[in-house]
C-alpha cells in the first residue's frame, strides 16, 4: 500500500472525518462527512521499504445554496443577529460566537471588498452586494486543508503483513473554517 493507493486514502479520511466530529462539526454522522469529503494532490514525500509519509490536501463539497445563505443572513443587522442568536443555542456560549466571528471575519475582508466589522444598518445598505459576493466566494471556494499521512507495516497475531494509517491536519486554520461552514449549513 502506497500514499496513492485508495486503501490508503480512505484510511486517511476515515481518520480525518472523525476529527471533524471531534472537533466540533455537529448534525452530521461520520458517513455523512466522509461523503463530502475528497483527497486531493497525494505526493509521497518520504519512503523506507514499506514506510510511507504522504502529504495531501483534503477539500470539502459544501452545499450549492451555502453561499447565498450566508451572504443573505449577514446582509442585515437583523439577519446577523438572529444568525448569532442561532448559533449561540445551538453550539453553546462559547461555540456558537467563535464560529460567527470566524464567518464575520472572513465576509469582513472577503475579495469584493472590505466589509465593517460591526456595521450600522447604513453600512449594510451600502456594502450588501459585496457582503453576499465575499459570502459566495467563500463558501464557494475550494478550500484546500493539507494534511500528512504516514502508512506504517507492521505484523498480525497470525504472521501476516498489514499496515495501519495514521493522519493529522497541517493547517487547522483551513480545516476550522470549513467545520464552521458546514456547521453553519445546518442552521441556516
Amino acid at each position: 500500500m502506497d500514499c496513492s493507493a485508495a486503501k490508503s486514502k480512505d484510511a486517511a479520511m476515515e481518520i480525518l472525518s472523525k476529527k471533524f466530529l471531534e472537533d466540533g462539526l455537529k448534525g452530521y454522522s461520520q458517513a455523512d462527512v466522509q461523503k463530502l469529503l475528497s483527497v486531493v494532490d497525494v505526493k509521497s514525500i518520504e519512503q523506507n521499504g514499506s514506510y510511507y509519509k504522504c502529504k495531501a490536501s483534503l477539500t470539502v463539497t459544501f452545499p450549492a445554496d451555502l453561499g447565498a445563505k450566508i451572504g443573505q443572513a449577514f446582509s442585515t443587522l437583523d439577519g446577523r443577529n438572529a444568525l448569532r442568536d442561532k448559533l449561540e443555542l445551538k453550539f453553546g456560549l462559547v461555540n456558537g460566537p467563535g464560529m460567527y466571528n470566524q464567518i464575520n471575519d472572513a465576509i469582513s475582508d472577503g475579495p469584493y471588498g472590505v466589509v465593517p466589522q460591526i456595521p450600522t444598518s447604513d453600512d449594510l445598505r451600502a456594502v450588501e452586494d459585496t457582503v453576499r459576493k465575499n459570502a459566495q466566494v467563500i463558501a464557494g471556494a475550494e478550500n484546500k486543508v493539507s494534511f500528512t499521512y504516514e502508512i506504517k507495516p507492521e505484523k498480525l497475531a497470525d504472521g501476516k503483513e498489514a499496515s495501519s494509517v495514521t493522519a493529522y491536519v497541517n493547517d487547522l486554520e483551513s480545516f476550522d473554517l470549513d467545520i464552521v461552514l458546514l456547521s453553519l449549513g445546518g442552521v441556516l
